[in-house]
């Protein structure tokens, strides 16, 4: 299959599946009586993040066992790439055009912030000694597991002060099915978004910093997917808490993934992991930002992703 094909049909899939996964989100908000941004923060945010978490299991896989274990590996550097790339186009291409053309929410659930900025840096301290193990990869997916705790008390707080909102008459089991399939066709055509960009590097002779940006654009394609149907549908708050839940998923979920089939040797990414924090904090300023001000901090988040990819292809 051509790289055109895949990366198209991929897309097809990425929108179709996001339109799955925004409608049942709203389907359950409003069933279960929970924050739209909570649904955002955990269920959207997983699904969206299932290419990156595909890729980086079947990158830690593929390593060979005889490879040895303070070198690493060129899978670990993607891996690196993918996740944090990832976080920089949600934050910056996203989360800039989110702020461009429909976010107006100056209220941010301040817990998703904090942790959407902290979690590249807990990744890089456990992995800071060149090596990511499965004791430490579990460490971070249950630093997230309790972050998710934390969002569902929240959720559930807020619950007695939804009791007024109309209850979908869609029944839980099915939004919760359409969510899924939402989630394997927007894990489906991640992954071909993923091979047709990887195909392209490999016929064009690109570098392995280039094919970590490529990497990262494509796996952010769910995300885009979502953003694109809560804008047209007004669903600000999902739209908010996919792009900052995802910024937690990837590093806490989908980097310790590459640990799948055992400890591996990881390169300094400390200057991805400050690319990752700085892109969050502006996404965030912006959601702070007056209407006008916030719309000229999307421009320029926008610029600025371009600015990261050309940074990574030179």
């Amino acid at each position: 299959m051509s790289v055109i094909l895949l990366i198209s049909a991929g897309v097809l899939l990425l929108f179709f599946g996001g339109e799955m996964a925004i409608w049942a989100s709203e389907q359950l908000a409003q069933r279960l009586r929970i924050a739209r941004r909570v649904v955002g923060l955990t269920l959207t945010a997983l699904l969206t993040s299932l290419p990156e978490i595909f890729t980086n299991a079947v990158a830690g896989w593929e390593i060979p066992d005889q490879w040895p274990i303070d070198t690493p590996h060129n899978a670990a550097g993607v891996a690196v790439g993918n996740v944090m790339g990832s976080n920089v186009a949600n934050a910056l291409l996203i989360g800039g055009i989110a702020l461009v053309y429909g976010l107006s929410k100056k209220r941010v659930f301040r817990p998703s912030s904090y942790m959407a900025l902290l979690a590249p840096f807990m990744t890089y301290g456990l992995a800071k000694d060149g090596v990511l193990n499965s004791f430490e990869a579990l460490i971070l997916v249950g630093i997230w597991i309790m972050t998710m705790r934390h969002f569902s008390v929240y959720a559930w707080a807020e619950r007695k002060e939804r009791k007024e909102r109309a209850l979908s008459k869609t029944p839980t089991a099915v939004s919760v099915l359409v969510l899924l399939v939402g989630g394997g066709l927007m894990w489906i055509g991640g992954v071909y978004c993923v091979n047709g960009a990887l195909l392209w590097v490999e016929k064009t002779s690109l570098g392995a910093i280039a094919a970590g940006a490529i990497l990262g654009l494509g796996t952010s394609l769910p995300e885009l997917a979502v953003v694109v149907a809560a804008l047209r549908k007004g669903s600000f708050q999902v739209m908010e808490g996919n792009i900052l839940g995802s910024n937690v998923v990837n590093p806490l979920v989908a980097l310790p993934a590459v640990t799948f089939g055992g400890a591996v040797a990881m390169p300094n990414f400390l200057p991805s992991t400050l690319w990752a924090f700085l892109a969050t904090a502006v996404f965030l300023a912006g959601t702070k930002a007056s209407q006008p001000l916030k719309r000229i901090l999307g421009g320029l988040a926008i610029v600025g992703y371009f600015g990261f990819l050309a940074a990574g292809l030179a």
